[in-house]
């Protein structure tokens, strides 16, 4: 009888972090573009701009933006980069969009952040 106590207190210790790991969903990673922004939401947005303009200021290469939020895991469209990621219940959001020059230069680079939820 000893011996089932420990196995139930397992099971339920598992079958705990099991959900709380898909309430919190740690996966997919937020990547380091995107990571460790203030709480604020008004606040995470000024900070995700500053650091979008700081990475890839106008004149810059295209091509190295594309090959750097490309590796971090954004998903890339035309002129545009996003990541997404739940949270709680909520889905947060990043995006990039930028316009080029004739050489495949950034022009304009515009960045959001927000917050959705049911």
């Amino acid at each position: 009888m000893r011996a089932l106590i420990p196995r139930r207190s397992s099971v339920l210790v598992l079958m705990l972090l099991a959900a709380l790991a898909y309430y919190f969903n740690p996966l997919p990673l937020t990547p380091p573009m995107a990571g460790h922004l203030p709480a604020d939401t008004n606040e995470a947005r000024q900070a995700f701009k500053a650091r979008v303009k700081a990475a890839f200021p106008v004149g810059s290469s295209e091509a190295h933006l594309i090959e750097i939020l490309a590796a971090q895991g954004f998903t890339m469209k035309e002129h545009e980069a996003s990541f997404a990621k739940e949270h709680s219940l909520c889905m947060k959001e990043w995006r990039i969009q930028w316009k080029t020059d004739d050489d495949e230069n950034i022009k304009s680079i515009t960045s959001s952040y927000g917050l959705t939820c049911p």
